[in-house]
């Protein structure tokens, strides 16, 4: 429900002004505290997000150490079998 609809019902009330404010106090201390726990829950989410992916860099960034070490392995190996062909 909306906070205007929540408004219109309050003020729909057969009560004095003060504790309509009184109810619409309430209501907005209640939904602040619940945004802090969804806002915490979020942020204990991103957290575990970030530390997950990390996690995944630090592999990829292993597996590119590998595949340069190969790749330069590749080419001296080239190197080397042409040498050879060239010197026969």
């Amino acid at each position: 429900m909306k906070t205007t609809d929540v408004q219109r019902e309050v003020s729909k009330l057969n009560l004095p002004d003060e504790q309509k404010s009184a109810i619409l106090a309430l209501i907005d201390l209640k939904t602040d505290s619940d945004m802090k726990e969804v806002i915490s829950e979020i942020s204990r989410l991103r957290a575990d997000m970030d530390a997950k992916f990390s996690g995944i860099d630090s592999k990829f960034k292993s597996i590119d150490v590998q595949l340069r070490v190969l790749f330069w392995l590749i080419g001296f190996l080239i190197v080397l079998v042409s040498i050879y062909r060239f010197l026969e």
